[in-house]
């Protein structure tokens, strides 16, 4: 059975639990151990569910369809736990997780080519140039960590700029680019959502 485990407030102990079966089916929701309430299927946890915890506060629970993903959302009277999809951190993390995931792309088979002599990384346009580029996507990912909007938006353009030259290149040699601009599109995502994000976190406690 399927269980997460949150803190109601960061740093916290994690004394909210949430289980289910498969395809969200009978997920319970307990805190401290003690059972708040179920919501008996799928549909009506894509609708939301508000749950009165004892001292009064609200509890929302709802299954959130996004592109990349499906998404279980669990705010604390309007204000997401940490840890839960809705996070801002969470958000932010994906954001510069995938810079970082960019740039060891880049230096590591940027080296192995060179290093190597491997032609068919060379095929791919993988070489110094890759390397660099990869450096580039580690700086800006450290940036975009520290919070850095500019670094953000900086990526976003960069990253713009190499899927319109990875289309040209692909019609070039007749190729079709749709699988590969999927994914694109999937990682342009992953690494705009940053972008709310931030502004979440800068915006002064209520």
């Amino acid at each position: 059975m399927p269980k997460q485990t949150y803190s109601l407030e960061k740093g916290g102990p994690k004394r909210l639990e949430l289980a289910w079966k498969g395809a969200w089916k009978n997920l319970t929701i307990s805190l401290d151990g003690q059972e708040l309430g179920v919501i008996p299927n799928q549909k009506a946890l894509r609708a939301g569910q508000t749950f009165v915890l004892p001292e009064g506060a609200l509890l929302d629970v709802k299954l959130v369809q996004k592109l990349t993903a499906v998404n279980l959302e669990v705010s604390l009277n309007g204000v997401p736990l940490p840890g839960t999809a809705a996070d801002p951190e969470q958000r932010l993390l994906g954001a510069y997780a995938i810079l970082f995931f960019l740039a060891g792309i880049n230096i590591l088979l940027g080296l192995v080519a060179v290093l190597f002599q491997v032609e068919f990384l060379f095929a791919l346009g993988l070489n110094l140039i890759s390397v660099m580029i990869g450096c580039i996507w580690l700086v800006l990912g450290f940036f975009v960590r520290r919070r850095s909007l500019v670094a953000l938006i900086a990526a976003l353009c960069l990253y713009a700029l190499d899927s319109v030259l990875y289309l040209v290149g692909a019609f070039s040699m007749g190729g079709d680019p749709t699988t590969g601009l999927l994914m694109r599109v999937l990682i342009f995502v992953g690494i705009a959502q940053g972008i709310g994000a931030l502004k979440s976190l800068k915006q002064p406690p209520v």
